[in-house]
Order: structure tokens, then C-alpha cells, then sequence
């Protein structure tokens, strides 16, 4: 049987490009090398996911695409400018549900429309239409503090879609949730890719969800983090996590993980 996946070596044009990537920590005398070298290229409206064991770096890549962070070498590309200080064109959601707790869940959804001075008019036609998107338009009027932790994340990923950014980056954003949410909103979240067709850069250390969501996965080492895979992952949406061909993945993935980590 031929593999349901390959891996890829192939170079074209991309809507995203970071080259040779480092990140150096220095702490006093100290120098903790934390990215090394690393390229990564992403296509417009590609669903991709970044893969690799916990302290390796992978929060702090997705900060620096985003420009909350500055790298100490390379350069990043989006749609050929450079990226060096926090970028409007990408929207991210964080671990954390990172909500304003004393706005309505309306209000938070509309808070990065009134920094960028979009009309009241307009506002409440976008935020009910991303509300709508990820069926919370029955709890506009209420608070984060009412709502389970899915539905806060729900909400923080209708309050970066709300702001139309070319690329969205998303760092464990289901991480903290149980089993029966998590696989939920994974569900729920292509389904959204699949409506809206933004660029998705997605953080996890989960291997069962980057093959769930992800067309390529790109598997990070420990520190000093490197590339060290990029599988194309060719099963069609949407997935099963207990077919053959899945596993067949995951257990490869798996293997690798254990020599990479030993």
C-alpha cells in the first residue's frame, strides 16, 4: 500500500518566509542559543503545524513571526516585506484565553476592530458574523467569566479573525482543555479554515493533533532547535484518528520522536 503521506524537499513560492532564524538568550554572562538556523516557508491559505518537544523554542518562533519578540539573526518575509516589530497583518491566539474580562464577549471580539478605528457600524456587522462563525452568537452579551474554557477560546479565535489578518498564528491554544473539547474544537477549527481559507500556523507538542489538522508538519528538535522533518500530510478532510492510514503516520512520528528526544 503506498503511504498516505511524503516527505518534502520541493521549494516554491510562499506567503511567508523566514530564513536562517536564530534566537540567543543572554543572561548576564550567559548565552542560551534557543533557534538555530531555522527556515520555514508557508503558502497562502496552507494549514500548517509546528511540531516538537516542550522547551524547544516553538512559543518563541510564533512570537517573533508575530513581531512580539525580535530574533538575533535571519529575516522573515510576508508577502515580500520584511517583518521587524508586531505585525497587523497577522492575527494570533495565545495558550492562555487571554480575554478582557470586564468586556462582553461582543466587546471582545470588536476590541481589535476599535484599535484600528473600523466604524461602530461595521464592528457589529464583523463581530456578529465571526460570532456567528463559531456559534456563540447566543452569549454575545455575556461575560468570559460565564463561559466554559472551549467557548473562551472560541471567542479569542472570532476576535482574531475579526481584525481579516492574512495569516493566523496559534500557539497550544487547546492545550489546557480536556480530551472531549480538544478533539471538538479541532473539528470545529478546520471546518473554519475551511470557510474563511486563512493561512493557519499552529503550534502543538501533541502529535494526534498536528496530523489531524495539518497539510504539513514541520518537527522541531530540542534546543538548540532545528528543522529536522517537514512531512506533507496527504489524508483528505475530514479525518478519522482511527484509520489505518492515521496511525500509520502517527506511529511513524511517534518512533521518530523517540530517537529525537533521547
Amino acid at each position: 500500500m503506498a503511504k498516505p503521506y511524503q516527505y518534502s524537499t520541493n521549494m516554491i513560492m510562499y506567503q511567508l518566509e523566514l530564513k536562517n532564524i536564530s534566537k540567543t538568550y543572554k543572561r548576564n554572562s550567559k548565552k542560551l542559543l534557543v533557534l538555530d538556523n531555522i527556515n520555514l516557508n508557508v503558502k497562502k491559505s496552507e494549514f500548517v503545524c509546528i511540531l516538537g518537544p516542550s522547551g524547544c523554542g516553538k512559543t518563541t518562533l510564533l512570537r517573533i513571526i508575530m513581531g512580539l519578540e525580535q530574533f538575533s539573526s535571519g529575516s522573515i518575509n510576508l508577502d515580500g516585506k520584511n517583518i521587524e516589530e508586531v505585525e497587523s497583518r497577522l492575527g494570533m491566539v495565545f495558550q492562555e484565553f487571554s480575554l478582557f474580562p470586564w468586556r462582553t464577549i461582543f466587546e471582545n471580539v470588536t476590541f481589535g476592530l476599535e484599535m484600528k478605528g473600523v466604524k461602530k457600524q461595521e464592528q457589529t456587522k464583523i463581530a456578529e458574523k465571526y460570532l456567528e462563525l463559531v456559534d456563540l452568537s447566543d452569549f454575545k452579551d455575556h461575560y468570559p467569566s460565564e463561559l466554559s474554557g472551549g467557548m473562551k477560546q472560541r471567542v479569542a479565535v472570532a476576535r482574531a479573525l475579526a481584525v481579516n489578518p492574512e495569516l493566523l498564528l496559534m500557539d497550544e491554544p487547546f492545550g489546557a482543555l480536556d480530551a472531549q473539547t480538544r478533539n471538538t474544537l479541532q473539528t470545529e477549527l478546520i471546518k473554519l479554515w475551511g470557510k474563511t481559507e486563512k493561512t493557519v500556523i499552529f503550534i502543538t507538542h501533541n502529535i494526534e493533533e498536528a496530523i489531524f489538522l495539518a497539510q504539513r508538519i514541520i518537527i522541531l528538535s530540542k534546543i538548540p532547535s532545528r528543522v529536522e522533518r517537514i512531512i506533507e500530510n496527504k489524508l483528505p478532510y475530514p479525518r478519522d484518528k482511527l484509520s489505518g492510514d492515521f496511525n500509520e503516520i502517527k506511529l511513524d512520528i511517534t518512533r521518530y520522536f523517540y530517537k529525537l528526544t533521547k
